[in-house]
């Protein structure tokens, strides 16, 4: 059954935009959802065939529209952005990103001062805050996409090297969405079980620094595999979004690792960091601090001051 009167608008109509409103169609979460993007008939094109299926799942309206459609949105998801180089980094699109949120942000603003803006662009942590500061809206209607995505990541790579099936495997990445994430094996576990005793008991592998390298080592590289193969990540990073959207649209208060803006948890202030984070009606309705060991509090700090460097270097232009 569709949601009633609940109205997501997506920005940007490429793969990560049109997957999402698919998504998000599948689900009936949402009883509207408008494509906008600057060419009108890519908008039009994506919400037309997208359309074409409603009928097999509920009755949620997509349609493509303008940035005034914004002004009754519940969510604004912003999927635009430079994408880096194969051989790049995330990093290396950050100021022709802020100067894209530059533009939508402060037409977000003008039709609508109450919507949650989640979003996807890169470098996401450091885009989040710039949506923030652009914005001045309060903290918790800013979402990045954080280390969901890397989350998932660990856990399929953790499933496919055990030939476990990753379902039964609870763990969390937090930190950057970058190189500097921090996988949290003091926190990991299969079948309720840590991995370490789960992987003595039925496994004829090792689990040893080795491996947690190579595993960490998988997840930080797995979108630049992608782009070897001549694509990009659009699926799983989708999937994730509609997540988020999903939690906050049920107001499901579920846990989940996104990037949002840390005011002191772990002594980290002022940035926006991957986090498991309780997700609402409200948005962030709660930050969890977990209890982790302290070399990964060491790195987790290392991974925060990285990206406060990056916001150093980009204060005076936003």
């Amino acid at each position: 059954m569709t949601i009633k009167n609940v109205k997501v608008s997506i920005i940007g109509a490429g793969s990560i935009g049109g997957q999402t409103a698919s998504n998000l169609m599948q689900c009936n979460v949402a009883s509207e959802i408008v494509i906008i993007n600057r060419n009108r008939n890519k908008a039009e094109g994506k919400a037309i065939d997208i359309s074409h299926g409603a009928a097999l799942f509920g009755n949620t309206r997509v349609r493509s529209g303008s940035y005034e459609d914004i002004k009754d949105s519940h969510i604004v998801a912003i999927t635009v952005g430079q994408v880096a180089g194969k051989n790049g980094s995330r990093l290396d699109v950050l100021k022709d990103n802020i100067e894209i949120y530059k533009s939508i942000i402060c037409k977000i603003i003008k039709y609508n001062k109450d919507c949650i803006i989640v979003l996807v662009t890169n470098p996401v942590d450091i885009m989040a805050y710039t949506a923030f500061k652009l914005s001045s809206f309060p903290s918790n209607q800013i979402i990045g996409t954080g280390t969901l995505l890397d989350t998932s990541r660990l856990k399929y790579f953790i499933g496919d090297y055990y030939a476990i099936n990753s379902s039964k495997i609870e763990t969390c990445v937090i930190g950057e969405h970058g190189d500097s994430q921090v996988a949290l094996w003091s926190r990991t576990r299969i079948n309720n079980m840590p991995i370490e005793d789960y992987i003595k008991k039925f496994s004829n592998k090792n689990f040893d620094e080795k491996v947690k390298d190579f595993l960490e080592n998988k997840t930080k590289r797995a979108g630049w595999d992608i782009r070897d193969c001549d694509e990009h990540s659009c699926f799983g990073i989708s999937m994730c979004l509609s997540k988020i959207i999903e939690a906050i649209i049920l107001d499901k208060k579920i846990v989940l690792p996104i990037s949002t803006f840390f005011k002191g948890e772990y002594g980290i202030s002022d940035i926006f960091m991957g986090t498991p984070a309780v997700l609402g009606k409200n948005g962030v309705e709660e930050i969890i601090k977990l209890p982790i060991s302290p070399s990964e509090i060491q790195l987790l700090h290392s991974s925060a001051l990285n990206i406060k460097n990056y916001i150093s270097s980009i204060k005076n232009i936003i």
